[in-house]
């Protein structure tokens, strides 16, 4: 939660234009809400069209990621009314994230 406030904070976002929601629901056991999928949906009944998700827990892409957002969230929120929803890429092998990793490393050992 504090990356998503630093996040607005850092974008001059109002609170109406972000929310902080938790994805990979699994299995019939309560998870941490609100949940990605059902926000998504309230979202486009809303009236709001176009989302731009960010996920800021990975450092990498991966399944969960590419599928679950970039496929079946979106997939959800268009069936819904929505018109795009864009999933901002992880770091990755992004050099200058790497060197911060490793600096990291190097203070911390």
């Amino acid at each position: 939660m504090v990356t998503s406030r630093k996040l607005q904070a850092a974008l001059t976002l109002t609170s109406d234009k972000i929310k902080f929601t938790y994805q990979s629901r699994f299995g019939p056991t309560p998870w941490l809400q609100p949940y990605l999928h059902e926000s998504l949906v309230q979202a486009a009944d809303a009236g709001i069209r176009k989302v731009l998700l960010v996920c800021p827990s990975f450092t990498a892409d991966c399944l969960e990621t590419l599928h679950e957002n970039g496929i079946e969230n979106k997939a959800n929120f268009l069936a819904h009314g929505g018109q795009t929803l864009d999933l901002v890429p992880a770091l990755n092998d992004d050099a200058e994230f790497a060197q911060y990793i490793a600096h990291l490393v190097q203070i911390h050992k």
